[in-house]
């Protein structure tokens, strides 16, 4: 196939997780929208699990759709592959269990990468649903907050754009983490090259079940300092399990300054977000968990 300017690359390891086919569906269908929309596009299937049900879906609804097969069942990995496999000039990610808001969601995300003002965006993504939904979103995406045009320390891989020559220069490290996204927008950062936030390039996230997200979580805020040792919080980690306390600290402060300061960019008025302050504080309990896990060199609980 001939090259393209844009490869938008979606993958199917979230439907093996806790999301359907369907919705694989609907993300497919929208990233096809928007790469017709934008004229030199083609939509990249990210199949790491290899389910034939999707192989199904693509050959029956989607014959347009480029379908690469990885090797490994990783998240990171296969998106990888894709990436490799797309010959495009700019790699955009749109997980399969989110659904871009708005017409300009593909445009807006590119748009500084383009334009020569950044090598890599990353796009404002929230969890769909009620109040509590919208706390949840402050406590596992409020790295993108406030909801303007800033350097951010993390993307959401659900919802991001890098110059393909710059991904190719700067992959996501290696690591036990299913997505090694902060390592990488850290990177980026100490290269003199830091990701920016495209307000408008908005998601809908699908909501996650809470107990097993929530166990990730804390799993992955160890797994964080190991993959990065460059962080502040890697010196706890000689701790052992004496150091969760301060991983739990450190996390429910910077809930609440988001949520006090921000939350409103994710819908949450003004009682909203004084009401989420204890309920994120009680909800990191179950971070623990994880976090115990993790320090101890335990897979997440429950996995």
């Amino acid at each position: 196939m001939p090259g393209a300017e844009v490869a938008v690359i979606v993958e199917s390891f979230n439907e093996t997780e806790h999301s359907s086919v369907e919705r694989l569906g609907t993300a497919l269908d929208a990233a096809e929208r928007a790469a017709r929309d934008h004229g030199d596009a083609r939509v990249v299937l990210a199949d790491g699990a290899g389910n034939p049900d999707v192989a199904a879906l693509v050959a029956e609804r989607f014959p347009g759709v480029r379908h690469v097969r990885a090797d490994a069942r990783d998240y990171d990995v296969a998106k990888q592959a894709a990436a490799r496999a797309a010959d495009a000039d700019v790699i955009v990610y749109l997980d399969g269990d989110c659904i871009p808001q708005t017409d300009a969601w593909l445009e807006s995300l590119i748009a500084p990468i383009v334009a020569g003002d950044a090598v890599a965006t990353a796009g404002f993504t929230r969890y769909e649903g009620g109040w509590l939904q919208r706390v949840l979103s402050v406590m596992d995406l409020g790295f993108l907050l406030p909801r303007r045009r800033h350097p951010v320390p993390c993307y959401a891989s659900n919802n991001a754009a890098f110059a393909a020559d710059a991904l190719e220069r700067t992959p996501p490290p290696d690591g036990d983490m299913r997505s090694r996204c902060f390592a990488h927008a850290q990177a980026f950062a100490r290269q003199g090259t830091p990701m920016y936030l495209a307000p408008e390039a908005f998601v809908h996230h699908e909501a996650l079940p809470l107990v097993p997200e929530r166990l990730r979580r804390g799993w992955d805020l160890v797994a964080a300092a190991r993959v990065d040792p460059e962080l502040p919080e890697a010196r706890w980690l000689r701790l052992g399990v004496l150091a969760t306390p301060l991983f739990w600290a450190q996390n429910v402060v910077v809930d609440a300054r988001r949520a006090l300061a921000y939350g409103g960019d994710f819908g949450l008025g003004p009682v909203g977000r004084v009401a989420a302050v204890p309920v994120m504080a009680a909800i990191r309990l179950i971070d623990v968990a994880g976090i115990v896990a993790a320090l101890r060199g335990k897979p997440v609980p429950g996995s």
